[in-house]
């Protein structure tokens, strides 16, 4: 946690700067944790309104309240109304390792599973690419259209332009894939 959230958001496609500034304060207000802390003969006491809480050694007679932003609840709705949430270029250098590694365990240890895991992780963390893979999982292996169409739709909104091409041709009739 921290005063501020260290975090650079990706607009929407065709959304208003006014309306990506609404929606980032509005997850601001609801990652905002209160906590208050108080130092009294010797020991150190802090609690926070989620429920967590610590006391270790300290100076004595102070006390005070305030408020910090869990950058996890933060990116958590940001994510929730579509939005690329990257904390740091390290972050979005792992989503898309992750994404490559899939590829590399589909490729040489045929482990499907496993890879799946990879772009599903990919994919939480705002790649387009695993989110990509994920839709051609099911679209193409697992046989489930309406999986396949939410991926694609999502590497779409991630700039994927490959996802944007399978997006429309799926939205065609259909191709004997289950919903």
């Amino acid at each position: 946690m921290g005063c501020t959230t260290h975090s650079y958001n990706i607009p929407l496609k065709g959304q208003s700067k006014e309306q990506t500034n609404k929606d980032h304060y509005e997850c601001m207000q609801q990652a905002r944790q209160g906590y208050s802390y108080s130092i009294a003969n010797g020991n150190y006491n802090a609690n926070y309104n989620n429920g967590y809480g610590y006391a270790n050694g300290g100076y004595s007679g102070y006390s005070g309240s305030g408020s910090e932003v869990d950058q996890n609840i933060f990116a958590a709705c940001m994510r929730a109304r579509g939005y690329r949430v990257v904390f740091s270029p390290s972050e979005e250098y792992q989503a898309e390792h992750n994404c490559q590694l899939g590829i590399k365990v589909a490729l040489n240890e045929n482990n499907r599973q496993k890879a799946f895991d990879y772009f599903q992780k990919s994919c939480d963390m705002g790649s387009g690419c695993g989110c990509y893979l994920l839709g051609n999982e099911y679209h193409h292996i697992r046989n489930n259209r309406k999986q396949a169409l939410k991926y694609y739709q999502k590497a779409c909104f991630l700039s994927y332009q490959e996802a944007c091409k399978e997006y429309k041709l799926l939205l065609l009739p259909s191709k004997n894939l289950t919903d």
